[in-house]
């Protein structure tokens, strides 16, 4: 997915957005919490040195399974 920024993520409420990966990059929930970290405002998903999502202004706590589909 090379390196993204998505800047109009919302992880809760009735409009809440949802991230799908490819069950062989991330199989579920767990894995893609191992690979979250707080930057400043920003929850980065880190997959590899070429593989990064930037989820702007968004806590890492905010984000559940909900978020998240795995195939």
């Amino acid at each position: 997915f090379g390196k993204e920024t998505i800047s109009d993520f919302t992880p809760t409420g009735a409009q809440a957005d949802l991230m799908d990966f490819a069950a062989a990059l991330f199989p579920d929930f767990a894995a893609v919490q191992g690979a979250m970290s707080q930057v400043g405002a920003n929850t980065v998903i880190t997959l590899d040195a070429n593989d990064v999502i930037t989820l702007a202004n968004v806590q890492k706590t905010a984000l559940t399974a909900a978020n998240f589909a795995f195939r």
